[in-house]
């Protein structure tokens, strides 16, 4: 069901579950908003749920409230579920930038397995003109109205980032223990850019996170972050030969 907490589904949603609960193999779905204040909500919905999928955006404002990403994985992990999201362009501030930074190293330094962007259309005025009104715009249905190209390629260089990023672990996970320079450098590297992502001040409000990392950091950095990661992966690749 969607968003769960809104629209007086709640009540709703947990008969419906009790009765899917007859069938074991049956994983249940839900989006929801988990901004603070909420987890009581969550408690109270756990044995009905398997799979989160949480609103990105008031992801960061849960972060903002004090809370971090190892606490999700915690509670995730207490829980048995897995955590999904839908983290796509609501306002005008989002931009290919955010787009890149939240299907990339916000992705990566979250518990959360899977980005499911919707396609949702309701605007007002003009659905091209962000400024003359509040748009909810991703994807356009119709022939001649398309995805801008700019986000499109923030949104796959995002995916890329998390590529690159998924790649080194992965060669780090192969290396069986091994403590050889290679080894003890990838982890390091990769260690420290996690740590200093995630040490950003964080302000008060939506996409506080992504906001943080794109007023520090510029395509640039990214670039060179993607660039030190293959040479990472180029070395262990080597020592696997």
């Amino acid at each position: 069901m969607d968003e769960v907490f809104g629209h007086d589904r709640l009540d709703r949603y947990v008969r419906l579950a009790r009765a899917v609960r007859q069938v074991p193999e049956a994983r249940l779905y839900i989006t929801f908003h988990n901004r603070p204040g909420v987890e009581h909500l969550i408690q109270a919905i756990d044995p009905y749920v398997d799979i989160r999928c949480c609103h990105g955006h008031s992801m960061d404002e849960w972060l903002s409230a004090g809370h971090t990403f190892a606490d999700l994985a915690t509670e995730l992990r207490d829980a048995g579920d897995e955590a999904w999201c839908y983290y796509n362009p609501r306002e005008i501030a989002v931009n290919a930038e955010w787009e890149r930074i939240c299907n990339g190293f916000w992705l990566w330094l979250s518990p959360i397995t899977t980005h499911c962007p919707w396609a949702y259309n309701s605007y007002q005025g003009d659905p091209l003109d962000d400024e003359d009104g509040y748009d909810y715009v991703y994807a356009f249905p119709v022939d001649d109205k398309i995805v801008p190209t700019r986000m499109w390629e923030g949104y796959r260089e995002g995916i890329d980032d998390m590529r690159y990023l998924s790649t080194l672990e992965q060669c780090i996970r192969e290396a069986h223990g091994r403590s050889t320079k290679a080894v003890t450098t990838a982890r390091a590297w990769l260690d420290g850019l996690r740590d200093t992502l995630l040490s950003l001040a964080l302000d008060p409000g939506q996409s506080a996170l992504v906001r943080a990392i794109a007023q520090r950091f510029c395509a640039h950095d990214y670039n060179e972050w993607r660039i030190q990661c293959a040479q990472h992966i180029a070395l262990l690749r080597e020592e696997d030969h």
